[in-house]
């Protein structure tokens, strides 16, 4: 079995948090704080590291990583990046993604203007060519719905039944997929007591399908 351990996370620039280090240890870390202090913001930047992607999915062009001003505006001319260090079965691994502006001159003009951003990806401090090379470094390390799965309670519910990334280790082809619906989304942010009221009718929906299908 793989033992994969997150040793350090570096933020700069990545959504609102202007810099930030945090230290692993071999004890649990507890990241805690008031709503709106950074703690998805946290677990974002380990995703876009990993997989390009926020914790909903999102890609790098569709959620804000760039810093904003007090008018909600993206501050320019800044470096953002993630880097995270890693254990993998005792070696040391590092990773560090980087979103970069692309800043050019037009002719004929004496300022330069934003073109576009690019995304610059690193392994072991050393650049790597494309996009195609850091993924299939991380895929080597783990892929991105094993990590997903292990993550996300809700994650195996949200996809077909019979599909590779739902069966990654060939199980169940035709296993049931419970509804994704209003009820498993009441149930991440109401209080203890709906969270039970919620739970048996679920229960119940999967166990009289469970039955159909043994029949």
């Amino acid at each position: 079995m793989r033992t994969i351990k997150l040793k350090s996370l570096s933020l700069v620039n990545f959504k609102g948090i202007r810099s930030l280090n945090i230290g692993f240890s071999d004890a649990e870390t507890l990241v805690a704080g008031e709503n709106g202090t950074g703690k998805t913001t946290v677990f974002d930047s380990f995703l876009w590291l990993l997989f390009g992607k926020d914790s909903t999915g999102r890609s790098d062009s569709n959620f804000n990583i760039k810093t904003l001003d007090s008018d909600g505006k993206p501050i320019l001319h800044l470096e953002h990046s993630v880097t995270g260090v890693l254990s993998v079965d005792g070696k040391t691994v590092t990773l560090q993604r980087c979103y970069v502006e692309n800043w050019v001159k037009p002719r004929g003009t004496t300022e330069e203007s934003l073109k576009n951003h690019a995304t610059e990806f690193y392994l072991n401090g050393v650049k790597l060519a494309t996009k195609k090379e850091y993924d299939s470094e991380v895929a080597a390390i783990i892929p991105e719905d094993v990590f997903r799965m292990i993550t996300n309670p809700f994650y195996f519910t949200s996809m077909e039944a019979g599909s590779a990334k739902r069966n990654p280790f060939g199980y169940g082809r035709n296993a049931y997929r419970p509804r994704r619906s209003a009820d498993q989304a009441r149930i991440f942010g109401v209080a203890g007591s709906v969270v039970r009221q919620e739970h048996r009718p679920i229960r119940q929906r999967g166990s009289r399908q469970e039955k159909g299908l043994q029949r």
